[in-house]
């Protein structure tokens, strides 16, 4: 198991839209979303769950 990920908007994304986010800190100890990320993911509609 790797220790830390960098993640991109997209993986973050489509694991939202299937309820599987939760993936990421079960496969690895850390998960760290640069803040340019978490800004591309919140500028989506109000209704997506990914938001």
């Amino acid at each position: 198991m790797d220790d830390i990920w960098i993640i991109n908007a997209s993986p973050v994304i489509a694991l939202a839209k299937v309820a599987k986010l939760d993936l990421c800190t079960q496969l690895c100890r850390k998960v760290i979303l640069t803040s340019a990320v978490a800004e591309e993911i919140e500028v989506g509609p109000i209704e997506d769950l990914a938001r």
